[in-house]
């Protein structure tokens, strides 16, 4: 008879940092989103997902999956390394129309 496999519990600590870590691409998706303008009905639109999904992930309720978080970057004109940046460096980013690189906004050089 082969072992009872039990899952894994994720420790209290990495939940947390899970959530930190959400919550703070959460935070830079929204201050780009209010930067251009975008309210959170018409960056879901652009990127296939409801409004409450959207507002999910900006208050770090929901995590992110690499191919969502791409998708809400293009529509924000950044890379997705945009959202795993320091201030220092997001002070540092342009948008689109802000630049002339022939590949793409979002990350300095």
């Amino acid at each position: 008879m082969s072992p009872k496999r039990t899952r894994k519990k994720h420790s209290k600590s990495s939940r947390e940092k899970a959530f930190r870590s959400n919550r703070e691409i959460g935070l830079k998706m929204m201050r780009l989103r209010d930067k251009l303008g975008l309210t959170t009905t018409e960056l879901a639109r652009k990127v296939g997902l409801s409004q409450a999904q959207i507002s999910r992930l900006e208050n770090g309720n929901q995590g992110f999956r690499s191919h969502t978080l791409i998708r809400i970057a293009d529509a924000l004109g950044v890379k997705p390394i945009y959202f795993y940046m320091d201030e220092d460096d997001l002070a540092k980013v342009s948008l689109v129309g802000e630049s002339d690189d022939p590949y793409g906004p979002g990350v300095p050089d």
